[in-house]
C-alpha cells in the first residue's frame, strides 16, 4: 500500500533517499538470489540423476501398479474383502508436492498486481525511448511480455528492469508525490521479493530433494553406493509388486464364475 502517512510536500532528498533504499535492496535480492542458485542447481542435479538411475525399473512399475490398482477395485467393489490390501503398498509421495489450489481471496491482490504492472509499463514508456535506443526498445518489448503474464508480479518484473533511468527519471507529467508513491509501491514488491528469497534456502531444506542432494555431497563412491542400493531396493519392490498381481489375478480368476453366475 502507498505510504498514506505521505503529505503533498515530498522532497527531492526523500526521493533520492528512497532511491538509495532501493539501489541497496536490489542489491540484497540479486545476493540472496545468487546465494541460493547453486543450492537449487544441485538439488535439480541430484533429482535428475536419481530418477535417471532408477528411470527404467519405475517405467516398468507403472503399468503393473496401475494393473494393481484396478484388479483391487474389482475385488472390494465385487464383495468386500477382509484383508487391507492398500497397506501392502508403499506409494511414493506425490511430485506436486506443495502445489496450493487458487483461491478467490487472492483475486483483489491479482487485480492490483496487474494494475501496478500496467503503471510500470506507462512509466516506462515515458522514460525510455524505443525509437532512438534500440536496447530500450528490446527491454520495454521484454518487460511487456512479462507484464502481460498473469502469472509474473510487479517484483518479478522490477528484478528484470535494469538500474538506470527507468528507476531514477520521473515521468515528464509525473509530480513528486506520484513518484514517490511509485517508488514505495516498488519498494514493498522487492522488499517481499527478498524476504521470500532469504526464506528460499529453509523452504528448500523441507524439499524431497534435499536428502538426495546430501547423499550426492558427500562424494562419487557414496552417492553412486547410494544410487545401487536404492536400484536393488526398487528391484525388491518391483518383484514384490509382479507377486501381489500375480495373487490378485488368481483372485479375479475365482471369483469371475461366482459373479457371472
Amino acid at each position: 500500500m502507498p505510504d498514506t502517512s505521505t503529505t503533498e510536500n515530498v522532497t527531492q532528498d526523500e526521493i533520492t533517499e528512497l532511491l538509495e533504499c532501493l539501489a541497496q535492496l536490489r542489491e540484497r535480492l540479486a545476493a540472496a538470489r545468487a546465494a541460493l542458485a547453486p543450492l537449487e542447481a544441485g538439488l535439480n542435479t541430484a533429482h535428475l540423476e536419481y530418477r535417471n538411475a532408477l528411470g527404467q525399473m519405475r517405467r516398468r512399475l507403472a503399468p503393473l501398479q496401475a494393473e494393481v490398482d484396478e484388479l483391487r477395485h474389482k475385488i472390494e467393489t465385487a464383495e468386500p474383502a477382509s484383508d487391507d490390501f492398500g497397506a501392502f503398498i508403499d506409494v511414493a509421495p506425490p511430485t506436486n508436492a506443495g502445489l496450493t489450489l487458487p483461491s478467490t481471496a487472492k483475486e483483489p491482490p491479482a487485480d492490483m498486481e496487474a494494475r501496478e504492472k500496467d503503471e510500470l509499463l506507462e512509466h516506462l514508456v515515458w522514460v525510455l525511448d524505443p525509437m532512438v535506443n534500440d536496447e530500450d526498445g528490446e527491454l520495454l518489448a521484454d518487460l511487456q511480455g512479462r507484464c502481460n503474464d498473469p502469472a509474473t508480479r510487479l517484483a518479478d518484473v522490477l528484478e528484470k528492469l535494469p538500474w538506470g533511468p527507468a528507476w531514477t527519471a520521473p515521468s515528464p507529467r509525473e509530480e513528486p508525490i506520484n513518484q514517490y508513491r511509485r517508488l514505495k509501491t516498488w519498494e514493498r514488491a522487492l522488499t517481499d521479493q527478498w524476504q521470500a528469497a532469504c526464506q528460499a534456502s529453509e523452504q528448500l531444506k523441507k524439499d524431497r530433494r534435499y536428502a538426495l542432494w546430501q547423499q550426492r555431497e558427500r562424494g562419487a563412491p557414496v552417492w553412486q553406493n547410494f544410487l545401487r542400493q536404492a536400484a536393488e531396493k526398487q528391484q525388491e519392490y518391483l518383484e514384490e509388486l509382479e507377486a501381489e498381481l500375480a495373487r490378485l489375478r488368481e483372485e479375479w480368476e475365482r471369483r469371475t464364475p461366482q459373479q457371472s453366475a
